[in-house]
C-alpha cells in the first residue's frame, strides 16, 4: 500500500509544490517552520484542498489528478487524519467521538459503539468513555483524536503535529502510545512535527519543506 503524493496547490500567496512517496508501513516525518507548507500537505492528501496540478494516489488507485478530472471526496478516500487541535466534538463523549466515524460509514449504531470502546481500551482510556470530550486533558483528547482516526481501519493515516501544545508528561506518554499503534499500523502514515527528537524517534525518515518545496530528506 503505497501513498504517492505530487502535490502542487496555491492558496493565496502561498503556494506548495512537493512530491513524495510512502510505501506500506513507513512513517514518513514532513518537518520545517511555520508556513513552510506542512499542514497544507496534508489537507490536499486527505481532499480538503484542491491540487492546481498534480497527482494522489493510494495502492494504485488514483484519488485526484485535475489534468484527468479525478476527485474523491475525503470520506472515500480511505484516509484517518488526526488534526493539530484533535477536532474533537465538545458536546459528545469519547465513545461518541471515537464512534462518530464508523457511523457516518453506515455501521449500526450498538456496533459502532463498541469498536470505539475497543480503541478507547487499547488507548488505556476506558473509564473515560462516557466523558465529555471538553472535559478531557490535552493528553487524552489527543489519544481519543488518535483512536477515531485508526477505528475506521484507514488505509493511510495522517498526523499533524500530534504532540503539540502538550505538557513534558503528557507529550512523553502520547508519544510513547502513538509509538506503539504507529508500529502495528500496516499502511503507509506522514506526520507533521517541528521536533527532531519526535521524528527520530517515530518516524522511518524525514522530509524537510522550506517555503513550500522540498529542501533535504534524510
Amino acid at each position: 500500500m503505497t501513498l504517492e503524493a505530487d502535490l502542487a496547490v496555491h492558496l493565496g500567496r502561498f503556494s506548495l509544490d512537493v512530491a513524495f512517496e510512502v510505501a506500506n508501513g513507513e512513517v514518513l516525518a514532513l518537518s520545517g517552520a511555520n508556513g513552510a507548507g506542512k499542514t497544507t500537505a496534508l489537507h490536499a492528501i486527505a481532499g480538503l484542498v484542491p491540487l492546481a496540478r498534480g497527482r494522489i494516489a493510494l495502492d494504485g488507485e488514483v484519488l485526484e489528478d485535475p489534468a484527468a478530472r479525478i476527485w474523491v471526496p475525503p470520506e472515500a478516500r480511505g484516509i484517518g487524519f488526526v488534526f493539530q487541535d484533535g477536532r474533537l466534538f465538545p458536546h459528545l463523549s469519547a465513545l461518541e467521538n471515537v464512534a462518530f466515524g464508523l457511523r457516518a460509514r453506515g455501521i449500526a449504531r450498538a456496533k459502532a459503539r463498541g469498536f470505539a470502546l475497543e480503541w478507547l481500551e487499547r488507548m488505556g482510556l476506558a473509564a473515560l468513555a462516557g466523558a465529555r470530550a471538553s472535559t478531557l486533558s490535552g493528553g487524552e483528547a489527543r489519544k481519543v483524536a488518535l483512536a477515531r482516526a485508526l477505528a475506521i481501519a484507514p488505509h493511510a493515516l495522517l498526523l499533524d503535529e500530534p504532540l503539540s501544545s502538550l505538557d513534558e508528561d503528557a507529550h512523553i506518554d502520547v508519544r510513547d502510545t502513538l509509538r506503539q499503534h504507529l508500529a502495528d499500523f500496516a499502511g503507509p502514515c506522514v506526520l507533521v512535527t517541528h521536533e527532531p527528537a519526535d521524528a527520530r524517534m517515530l518516524c522511518s525518515r524525514e522530509l524537510l519543506l522550506v517555503a513550500g518545496r522540498s529542501a533535504e530528506e534524510s
